[in-house]
């Protein structure tokens, strides 16, 4: 994506989800409803392991920033498309 964009990659990923409520029966439906026909989808990102992933673009020196969006359910994050300088 990095490549192919002509200045930025913006990217937006829920980190609070309902499939990981401590309401068993709540995160039990939730799991259900957000199954895409391969079943259910436990492994979800939350904010810990998506900044993981995102730090690998910062070390390979692209300018990576974020911030939370959606009341702190989703964070964004913009990538340059050249690493910076």
């Amino acid at each position: 994506m990095i490549v192919a964009a002509e200045r930025q990659v913006l990217i937006a990923e829920p980190i609070r989800n309902v499939t990981d409520s401590r309401i068993f029966p709540l995160a039990f439906f939730a799991r259900k409803l957000t199954n895409p026909g391969t079943g259910d989808q436990a492994n979800r990102f939350n904010e810990a392991r998506l900044d993981a992933l995102m730090e690998r673009y910062r070390t390979r020196g692209h300018d990576v920033r974020s911030r939370l969006i959606a009341g702190g359910r989703e964070k964004l994050y913009i990538l340059d498309q050249r690493p910076a300088t």
